[in-house]
């Protein structure tokens, strides 16, 4: 079962992990929650409207499925100490 974003209350369809000072940048009430990678985004973009992301500020980055479709692929991607990888998943 996915976790479920603490803001908005969806399934997480993205999982990731991102730098901490990137992360620490949220206001404070987030900082020990869930979020949804689109809440994440929203919430960052508050506090640094001009902060731009790329794959090496991720640790993981990672497309999942939702607990209604057990098909689902989807693209995982790894910035594996800026070695980039994409990994397609499914069929």
């Amino acid at each position: 079962m996915n976790q479920t974003c603490k803001k908005c209350s969806r399934e997480q369809r993205f999982e990731f992990s991102i730098k901490d000072e990137i992360w620490e940048l949220l206001p404070g009430v987030w900082l020990n929650h869930v979020l949804c990678f689109e809440c994440f985004l929203e919430e960052l973009e508050k506090v640094a409207p001009d902060k731009r992301l790329s794959l090496n500020d991720f640790f993981f980055l990672g497309i999942v499925g939702v607990s209604d479709n057990n098909s689902f692929g989807g693209i995982f991607l790894d910035s594996d100490y800026r070695k980039d990888r994409k990994i397609i998943l499914g069929d």
